[in-house]
């Protein structure tokens, strides 16, 4: 999944560049329907004129001759070109394009591979020139997909957020919205697919808020590949209509065929050959089709993958000589350089015709050649993939008892179990948002429904919280004790997997390290299911009702994100966990740079029982001043402090906004918010103080407590 979701970012830096080569606007110049090596030598030899003006004919000869170099697949001399325009733009003294050359020439670097290099060259630029902000939150984005290709996440996260935060300053929603997708990307490969959806959708709400058609129908791609390898093929039938659409539309056809070409795979998932069949033939029109080409190697592979789908259908439907036909072709194809999967799947749809036409000389061909792909560190589809190639064969050759074993191997690996539930997990909660009478469960899921839980006793709150909690940790229990079970009854055939799993039931750490992860993931998928509801909420009051309980629900999930990415399990550091947490809800509430934020928070490490109830309390505290402190005004401060002092801590809220209407407790106000405030201050043995004399200050003295450093 990783080359294919890799797409929508390399369509992205393709685009920048079309669109600047030329010239720094994106302005386009009318072209001849072909350019001959003439023309570009003709354009090109402007360069070489030792003169101290630019011309005035320097925008159109870069458009003619970016323009051949890109028909002709040109990289080398596409690299070249930007060279000797650049140092033709210094010697005339044109600052603005030479960086717009030199950053072009970067981005290509980065987008054919010469990761290092581009990211070399983009540095320099920012060391030596003043970078306008949309410019330099391209190079960070830049940088970004040069270290994922490198898989450095570390750096390339870095680079991602860096290039967000500038991007969000000066409020460039388009690099807003592909700096979240290139999160969105980078996630996926790291395999944190909640995380990528999440990213996804957020990109999606940025970008559909300007004119970015072609960038929203590249997530709907990414979108489209994450729900048909969970195994929700009906979100990723929704997204792939919408990219179909958006394509159509709008004459996108290179990404046209991708959109196609999904809708194909997904009706031959469903077993309409004929719709799929469809589907596949319009895709391969337009790989087929002669002209620009900006990233025709992922065409090409793309183009592979579709013809043996095709072939594939061809031999299930009996049509053994069309299928012959398309895999001859195939055959003749360079595809050596393709990845992994794709070859193994080429060779099992060989085997699988070789079978049909009881052909034994090739059965054992392409056996060999599967064989020899398969490598120590082969990812797991590869292994799978290659379990069902041996089975194929060994039920072909009537040996039924190895057949049965590479079928046991496939079925284990393939976790069909977990994928049903995950997609399950996500049809369900979607189907809950859909109707409107069922709004009282949307609250309890988020803890939030402000309204009808009203009265609801402190008792109540803790059982309520107790429950969801209990179920959570029960079906993960229950899921480890299922996958312990099957192992143990296939410990003959998968040993090796039997003992690694034996090992981390017994192994205390790692299982709660896991358990913080799926919880985590969970409240995730709460959180960004919320979000995409929120998106058809009309309703003010529903929708502040909806950013409450996904603010409530982040602070839960953070909590367990730091606990499983940390060594220590047991603590959270609170500098960064209240760091998080804030963030999320300037994010929520969509809180611009006019409210200032700033924290003075002693270096703490508290245990799980005493950062839950904080967390939420904190929660409550500042989205209450967010939503209410700063009413008629166009700016205001918040401070968070945490100190220990005295064996107690001291948690406090301060702003600079109109006060609460009296010094009594927000008890009073009848709210779920203000319940939760009362009821966890009580379980910490604290004490509220509120003081109204400039904004509102509360703090509350937390008496119980555990430090884990």
């Amino acid at each position: 999944m990783k080359k294919f979701i890799i797409i929508i970012c390399t369509v992205v830096s393709c685009s920048c560049i079309t669109a600047q080569i030329g010239h720094p606007n994106g302005s386009e110049f009318p072209q001849k329907k072909e350019i001959t090596e003439q023309d570009y030598q003709e354009a090109i030899s402007i360069f070489d004129a030792d003169v101290d003006q630019p011309s005035k004919d320097l925008e159109k000869a870069m458009a003619t001759a970016q323009m051949y170099l890109m028909r002709q697949n040109d990289n080398e001399r596409m690299i070249q070109l930007f060279d000797k325009a650049a140092d033709y733009a210094k010697r005339t003294d044109q600052i603005t394009e030479y960086i717009d050359l030199r950053s072009n020439k970067a981005q290509l670097l980065i987008s054919t591979g010469k990761y290092k290099e581009g990211v070399m060259t983009i540095d320099s630029l920012i060391a030596q020139y003043e970078i306008k902000p949309n410019m330099l939150a391209r190079f960070f984005k830049a940088k970004g997909d040069a270290y994922l290709d490198l898989d450095d996440f570390e750096n390339s996260e870095k680079s991602y957020f860096r290039g967000l935060s500038i991007a969000q300053g000066e409020k460039d929603t388009f690099n807003i919205g592909i700096c979240y997708i290139s999160l969105a990307s980078m996630h996926s490969q790291m395999g944190n697919i909640y995380d990528a959806i999440d990213y996804n959708i957020k990109g999606l709400n940025i970008l559909e808020q300007g004119d970015h058609a072609y960038l929203v129908t590249g997530a709907c791609n990414v979108l489209t590949t994450i729900f048909q390898d969970l195994g929700n093929y009906e979100k990723a039938q929704e997204y792939a209509e919408k990219m179909d659409f958006l394509s159509t539309t709008n004459g996108y056809k290179q990404i046209g065929a991708f959109a196609k070409a999904a809708l194909g795979r997904l009706a031959a998932l469903r077993g309409d050959y004929e719709e799929s069949l469809k589907h596949y033939d319009l895709a391969m029109k337009e790989f087929n089709r002669k002209g620009v080409r900006i990233h025709g190697s992922n065409d090409k592979r793309a183009a592979f993958r579709v013809k043996n789908d095709i072939a594939k259908i061809h031999i299930k439907t009996n049509n053994l000589n069309k299928a012959e036909d398309i895999l001859n072709m195939l055959e003749q194809e360079n595809y050596i350089d393709y990845p992994v999967l794709t070859k193994l799947n080429y060779f099992e749809t060989q085997i699988e015709h070789a079978i049909a036409r009881e052909k034994n000389d090739k059965i054992f061909t392409y056996s060999n050649k599967a064989n020899e792909l398969l490598l120590d560190d082969a990812t797991f589809e590869e292994k799978q993939t290659y379990a069902w190639i041996s089975k194929t064969i060994a039920e072909y050759y009537g040996k039924f008892r190895e057949a049965n074993e590479h079928l046991t191997t496939y079925f284990a690996m393939k976790d069909s179990i977990e994928k049903e539930q995950k997609s399950q997990l996500i049809h369900n909660l979607e189907a809950k948002y859909q109707k409107a009478e069922q709004e009282k469960e949307i609250s309890k899921l988020s803890f939030e429904n402000e309204k009808a839980e009203a009265q609801l006793t402190q008792k109540n709150i803790l059982l309520l919280l107790g429950s969801i909690g209990v179920v959570i940790l029960s079906f993960l229990v229950f899921q480890f004790y299922k996958l312990y079970q099957s192992n143990k009854r296939n410990k003959e055939q998968l040993a090796s997997q039997n003992t690694i799993i034996t090992k981390a039931l017994d192994d205390k750490n790692t299982l709660l390290k896991e358990i913080h992860h799926r919880v985590k993931n969970n409240l995730q998928v709460i959180s960004s299911l919320l979000s995409l509801q929120s998106r058809f909420i009309k309703d003010e009051e529903t929708l502040d009702a909806i950013k409450a309980g996904k603010s409530r629900v982040q602070s839960m999930s953070l909590l367990h994100q730091n606990l499983y990415r940390d060594d220590n399990l047991k603590g959270v550091e609170m500098n960064q966990y209240f760091q998080n947490l804030v963030q999320n809800l300037f994010d929520t509430y969509n809180i611009e740079d006019n409210i200032q934020f700033t924290t003075a928070i002693d270096d703490l490490t508290l245990d799980i029982d005493t950062v839950v109830p904080m967390g939420l309390i904190t929660n409550e505290l500042i989205s209450n001043a967010l939503k209410h402190a700063f009413k008629g005004r166009d700016s205001g401060n918040i401070h968070l402090s945490l100190i220990e002092k005295e064996n107690s801590l001291y948690l406090t809220v301060k702003d600079d906004g109109i006060g609460l209407p009296d010094s009594e407790l927000p008890v009073t106000y009848k709210s779920l918010g203000a319940t939760l405030i009362q009821s966890f201050t009580e379980k910490l043995e604290g004490e509220i103080e509120i003081d109204n004399s400039n904004g509102s200050s509360i703090t509350i003295e937390i008496n119980d407590y555990t430090k884990i450093k």
